[in-house]
């Protein structure tokens, strides 16, 4: 969208001022509407600076504070799934992000059968596991557990390394939806699922991983 200029005289003489009018409202008025997306120097469609961009100290500490608590979040969700007994034995790795988890495992014989292929009650517990942790990045303050957990198997052939991730879809009333996937090493699906998680009684402060 073009933009159009306009000359203001000054005492100075005449000056290039600046851009009049909201493209978006065809309006010449100076008031912002607040519609558009500014760009990264904070200027909107009109070109001047977006009065909606500029925060003031208070509030730019307030979201650098929050940052650093999530990120702090983040970090006891990956130390209390490593730290976990249950998990050690198979050697993950984990990442995790605001609605999103990632897990990885190598694959060794106690997770495949004599034939190679992928037990599978390891990819259900891969992906229950990932939506877990993808709904907790967003739930800071309980446990969450499934309340319905659906998985279809499609490939189960062998791999070397599975790859879990799960993504936060939205919520339900009182019950938040996540999908999952997994991965083998060349990065085909071998596995699909959904689910409905909800919130437990058990503060997270209070499990030993997570402190």
């Amino acid at each position: 969208m073009e933009k159009s200029k306009r000359l203001v005289k000054t005492t100075q003489g005449i000056q290039e001022y600046t851009y009049l009018g909201c493209p978006l409202t065809l309006s010449n008025s100076a008031w912002c509407y607040r519609m558009c997306d500014p760009d990264g120097e904070g200027k909107g469609r009109c070109g001047r600076i977006a009065p909606h961009t500029l925060k003031s100290y208070i509030q730019t500490n307030i979201e650098e504070h929050n940052l650093k608590k999530q990120k702090m979040h983040l970090e006891k969700l990956e130390n209390m799934y490593l730290s976990d007994p249950a998990n050690k034995e198979f050697n993950p790795g984990v990442k995790i992000l605001e609605g999103e988890a990632e897990i990885h495992i190598p694959v060794r014989k106690k997770v495949s059968n004599a034939d190679g292929s992928i037990i599978g009650c390891i990819c259900y517990k891969l992906m229950e596991d990932a939506a877990i942790l993808a709904v907790n990045s967003i739930v800071n303050d309980v446990q969450v557990s499934a309340s319905n957990f659906n998985v279809y198997l499609s490939n189960t052939a062998a791999s070397r390394e599975l790859t879990a991730r799960a993504k936060f879809m939205g919520n339900s009333g009182n019950q938040i939806l996540v999908e999952t996937v997994v991965l083998d090493d060349n990065r085909n699906e071998i596995a699909r699922g959904n689910g409905a998680f909800i919130k437990s009684s058990t503060e997270l402060n209070q499990l030993d991983g997570y402190k």
